[in-house]
C-alpha cells in the first residue's frame, strides 16, 4: 500500500474527502508513460502501424487504403509501400473506367484520397514518382471537381 503524505507549510489546514490513486510507472521504471528511449519508441511506432495495417486488413475500396497510408506514417515499411502502389494503382483503373455518374458518387471519397496523397507526398512518405497521384488528379480535373481558392 502506498502513503499519502500532506504539507501544510505552517498553515492551519484541514483536509477531507481526499481521494488518490497510484500513477503508471514511468518509462525508466518500465511502463509506457514519459519519455521513451529511441529504442522504445521506434518498436512503438512498429507496434501502432502494425495495428493500422491488421485494422486495414478488415476494410475495403478507399477506407482500407487511407488506413494502409497511414500506417506508413508511423512505419516505413517496403512492403506496406508496394501493397499501397498497388492498391492505389487499381484504384485508379476502376476509377478510370467508372461513369460519370459513378464518380459523382464517389466524390467524397476520391477527395479524401487525393488529399491523404498530397499530405504524404509532401512529408515524403510516399516516393516522389508515385504514379497514382498525378493519375488521381487528371481524373479530379477532369470531373471539374478542382477547389476554387
Amino acid at each position: 500500500m502506498s502513503r499519502l503524505k500532506l504539507q501544510d507549510h505552517g498553515n492551519t489546514v484541514q483536509y477531507r474527502n481526499i481521494w488518490f490513486r497510484p500513477l503508471a510507472p514511468r518509462a525508466v521504471e518500465g511502463g509506457t508513460d514519459g519519455r521513451l528511449s529511441e529504442e522504445a519508441a521506434m518498436a512503438k511506432r512498429k507496434e501502432i502501424a502494425a495495428s493500422i495495417r491488421a485494422n486495414a486488413g478488415e476494410l475495403r475500396g478507399p477506407d482500407r487504403l487511407l488506413r494502409i497510408m497511414e500506417s506508413l506514417c508511423y512505419d516505413q515499411d517496403e512492403e506496406t509501400l508496394k501493397r499501397t502502389t498497388e492498391i492505389a494503382d487499381r484504384m485508379i483503373e476502376r476509377l478510370k473506367e467508372a461513369s460519370a455518374e459513378s464518380l459523382e458518387e464517389r466524390k467524397g471519397n476520391v477527395l479524401q484520397v487525393r488529399s491523404a496523397f498530397l499530405y504524404m507526398l509532401n512529408h515524403k512518405l510516399l516516393p516522389e514518382n508515385f504514379a497514382a497521384a498525378p493519375a488521381l488528379e487528371k481524373i479530379i480535373e477532369a470531373q471539374g471537381w478542382n477547389e476554387t481558392k
